[in-house]
């Protein structure tokens, strides 16, 4: 705080700060829709606060909704039925009062905003997510370690924005050139098909555009460097003063003719927004991190009680604590691994628009651990590119394999 300033304390309860009933924070994790708890979480699992506990919170949620459902349907935005519902009180407290059907889950069509593009592979001509490569967008994980992604092309739309702006990065034709700090001229050379005394100008460029201190172009490249040329005499009488101001204005020109040779070439990445399609039988399999143990897949089920976890009430604890407990006694990379092994590739959670709402509501976030579903898992579209759904080999030899699907 600047010196002179003031500001209103926080509200805290036992020397934690407090979260309100009716609303989340962005960057927290508020205890999941049946919980007891009410621990709020940072994104690294450290305490960051205390809230009324998760049943209690949905609960006030609920009550909210059932106030502001008569106009959402007068507005067309909710159908009469649910409006009603919400109305009379009848679903408040979601999952307790108006349980969900347990069955299948449909496939998901969900999106991803990187800014990365996803390098072509055999039988991947689009690229594919890949877990080894987790943890180079937004890093946070915090969930657990996977691919992530959004039912809602907003959410992913947004981490495309945001994640491109953190990481800024020059592109070459559409493919993000290596930083200043990895650039490597031969490797430049070979993977973007240009003449390695280009590349080697081109870090360079790179290296001025990367640390600017306001967002640069090429065109701001060259101005710079017209001007270092500009400062430098073309000759001295001293022969060795000569000869370095000759090194120093060859290096100036050659980098301005490849910077105007790439003008049009090397521009700011916008980052990518992918769509995909999570094929049937595996969005089945994934751990409900809002929904009570009682109506989680049999997969799910199953895999928890194999594993130990299995709760003494499972119709009132919900994945996201039985989940929680699994990360904190097994590990991060380890309580994944066990359950991909068991049998559930990933999970689903609401995201920041939908929680507090009833656990059938709303849209969700997607967490895959399981390599095998991200290589089964189809690109759909790339920004406005469309790509034909055909099956790859892979998937040809994945549905050979086991016709079903599962």
């Amino acid at each position: 705080m600047l010196p002179g300033t003031y500001s209103t304390p926080s509200p805290t309860l036992f020397g934690l700060p407090l979260h309100g009933l009716l609303s989340d924070k962005p960057g927290y994790q508020y205890p999941s829709t049946m919980s007891l708890s009410p621990i709020v979480q940072n994104a690294d699992g450290s305490i960051a606060g205390i809230t009324a506990p998760g049943i209690v919170r949905s609960t006030a949620q609920g009550l909210l909704q059932g106030i502001q459902a008569p106009n959402q349907v007068r507005q067309g935005k909710m159908d009469p039925m649910t409006g009603a519902m919400l109305t009379a009180g009848a679903a408040p407290v979601g999952s307790l009062l108006v349980p969900k059907p347990v069955g299948p889950a449909l496939g998901m069509n969900v999106f991803h905003g990187t800014p990365h593009k996803f390098a072509p592979e055999p039988d991947f001509p689009q690229g594919r997510p890949r877990m080894d490569k987790m943890g180079t967008g937004e890093g946070a994980q915090a969930y657990g370690p996977g691919f992530y992604s959004a039912e809602a092309e907003k959410v992913g739309r947004g981490y495309q924005e945001d994640l491109t702006k953190l990481k800024r990065r020059q592109s070459l034709n559409g493919q993000l050139l290596p930083t200043s700090g990895t650039y490597d001229a031969a490797k430049v050379a070979k993977d973007f098909n240009i003449p390695e005394s280009d590349a080697a100008y081109i870090e360079g460029i790179v290296k001025h555009l990367d640390n600017s201190v306001r967002e640069g172009d090429i065109d701001s490249f060259i101005v710079d460097r017209k001007s270092q040329l500009d400062f430098y005499p073309e000759s001295d009488a001293d022969p060795e003063m000569d000869e370095l101001l000759k090194a120093i204005r060859s290096t100036y020109e050659q980098e301005i003719r490849v910077a105007t040779k790439y003008k049009d070439a090397i521009k700011p990445s916008t980052g990518n927004l992918y769509k995909f399609d999570i094929p049937d039988a595996d969005a089945a399999k994934l751990l409900d991190y809002d929904a009570p143990i009682s109506q989680q897949p049999k997969v799910v089920r199953d895999a928890i009680d194999r594993l130990g976890f299995m709760p003494d009430n499972p119709e009132k604890t919900a994945g996201g604590d039985v989940w929680f407990k699994m990360r904190q006694q097994l590990g991060e990379d380890e309580a994944a691994t066990a359950m991909r092994e068991a049998g559930v590739p990933g999970l689903r959670y609401k995201d920041a628009g939908s929680r507090g709402t009833d656990s059938g509501d709303g849209t969700r976030n997607f967490v895959v651990w399981d390599q095998d579903v991200l290589n089964r898992t189809k690109v759909l579209q790339r920004n406005d590119e469309v790509f034909e759904n055909k099956m790859t080999q892979q998937q040809m030899r994945d549905l050979l394999a086991d016709p079903s699907g599962a």
